[in-house]
């Protein structure tokens, strides 16, 4: 199992409507916490190049960054 997962939505609350993007690493206690997110200067997937129906491509990206995590998306 990895350590190590994606979460993937599509953000219409925040003004902005865009992707968002957050990296989760598992803690000593197995639980998932937050190590990265798209909002940060170094993320390495540019999330606003994503429209709304572009989620396929968007996954792509993540996939070739991030090829051992575990990618979900949330509704």
């Amino acid at each position: 199992m990895s350590q190590n997962r994606v979460v993937v939505w599509w953000d219409a609350e925040a003004g902005a409507e865009q992707w968002r993007v957050e990296l989760q690493q598992q803690n000593s206690e197995g639980l998932y916490e937050a190590a990265q997110v798209s909002d940060d200067a170094g993320f390495p997937v540019k999330v606003t190049q994503f429209g709304p129906l572009d989620e396929d491509l968007l996954i792509q990206s993540i996939k070739s960054h991030f090829p051992e995590a575990r990618i979900s998306l949330r509704f």
